[in-house]
């Protein structure tokens, strides 16, 4: 697949210390669509006027392929690797190779879908920052009232993103 900006830029953002597992923790805690994530940020990075309608557009365009393709990997994945097997682990970890790279491959389907998306965003000052983006696509994620134990994770979350996103864009 070919490496766009977009591919490069959520690569670079995803390897910056502290990055990787926050993500995680946004999916797995709220729901994030990490792939939607970094895509929202690198349309900040272009100078795209970003506001928060604009995240809900990216996130529905995606949905479906999210719900019936990369999270359903994502879930054959991780059984996987909750099996036990008496004999034939080497076949079991052959397995849950073949299916963490098609999951990674329904990911980067999602991006060239994002980037789509990303062409029809204006060009002009985004009206949201980096931060706020994150915790936008939280709540949005999340689907219903964040507890304040809750609102404060995401804003912990969004800090150290936010923090990564700005030294990678100096």
């Amino acid at each position: 697949m070919a490496q766009t900006p977009l591919w490069q830029h959520a690569v670079a953002l995803y390897a910056r210390p502290g990055v990787a597992p926050t993500c995680l923790r946004l999916q797995d805690t709220f729901g994030v669509d990490v792939v939607v994530l970094l895509t929202v940020l690198h349309a900040l990075a272009r100078g795209r006027a970003l506001r928060e309608e604009d995240i809900r557009r990216a996130d529905t365009a995606v949905r479906d392929w999210r719900r019936d393709v990369v999270r359903a990997l994502r879930n054959v994945r991780r059984h996987v690797k909750t099996v036990p097997v008496d004999g034939g682990t080497d076949a079991l970890a052959a397995l849950r190779r073949s299916v963490q790279a098609a999951e990674l491959d329904a990911e980067r389907i999602e991006f060239a879908m994002l980037d789509c998306w990303l062409g029809e965003l204006p060009r002009g000052a985004p009206a949201l920052s980096a931060r706020a983006s994150v915790v936008s696509l939280g709540r949005l994620s999340f689907g219903r009232p964040l507890q304040p134990d809750q609102e404060r994770m995401l804003g912990a979350a969004a800090d150290t993103i936010a923090a990564a996103f700005d030294e990678g864009n100096r």
